[in-house]
């Protein structure tokens, strides 16, 4: 009677053969070969696969929640980033991170907080700056200014010529009324990536506060006219329009 017992618990519970481990692996590692093609509805079906082969496999729902973040279907992300960080008991930075980055995506900063945070502060995760630069964002959606300052502060003692960090901090400094030092963070970002047009529209935003008219025209026009078609040239013209900058040549 106890062997039927046990067995007849095997059954409900499920049991996890070396079969199974081996198809979750194929269909993971397919998974996460379509998503590097940008191929986010493959990578879906796969992860999808590795769940029900191995449902203990916190990579596999990992992966999934990338997929489905991939595919902006973030609900799903959520519940199966979720999982993947159960799996874990709560250790799991990159999971962490990448939970916290979907709760930035949809607003949701105080829940990305706590992730966010934890991940930065991991003993063995290989790419804090990640976690404390999306912290750092967060800080500064809530309005935490210097705790978004320390953390950025912290990024860039590690990765000086981290880009993203760079223009952050200037957007710190500018909502702390410290225009020239913004100024000055700003030209630095887009020095290191002159090829990023939100670094190069809040350069010309910030010259226009300060009444840099000419430099400010040249920045927003060269913004205006690197995206034709995009939400980015109806911030800049808006701004080209209220500086009148057609009158004074710099169109």
């Amino acid at each position: 009677m106890r062997l039927l017992i046990v067995v007849a618990a095997l059954l409900l519970t499920g049991c996890l053969t070396p079969q199974a481990m081996r198809d979750a692996d194929s269909a993971k590692s397919l998974g996460y070969a379509y998503l590097g093609e940008g191929n986010a509805p493959g990578a879906i079906g796969q992860f999808r696969k590795a769940t029900v082969s191995n449902r203990w496999d916190r990579e596999a729902w990992h992966g999934l929640g990338l997929a489905y973040f991939a595919s902006e279907r973030h609900g799903d992300a959520e519940e199966a980033l979720v999982k993947a960080i159960e799996l874990s008991d709560g250790d799991f930075p990159q999971g962490q991170l990448n939970l916290g980055s979907l709760y930035l995506e949809l607003g949701r900063y105080e829940e990305a907080l706590p992730l966010l945070s934890a991940a930065s502060e991991h003993p063995e995760y290989r790419q804090p700056h990640k976690a404390l630069h999306n912290l750092a964002w967060a800080q500064f959606n809530l309005g935490q200014y210097p705790e978004a300052r320390k953390s950025l502060s912290q990024v860039l003692r590690q990765f000086p010529l981290f880009c993203p960090a760079i223009r952050n901090f200037a957007a710190v400094d500018e909502a702390e009324g410290r225009l020239p030092d913004a100024l000055t963070r700003y030209r630095q970002a887009l020095d290191c990536d002159p090829s990023d047009l939100n670094t190069r529209l809040a350069l010309g935003t910030i010259q226009a506060r300060m009444d840099l008219v000419g430099d400010a025209c040249d920045n927003l026009e060269m913004v205006a006219k690197a995206d034709p078609y995009g939400e980015l040239k109806l911030q800049a013209d808006d701004i080209l329009a209220r500086l009148d900058c057609r009158s004074l040549g710099a169109r």
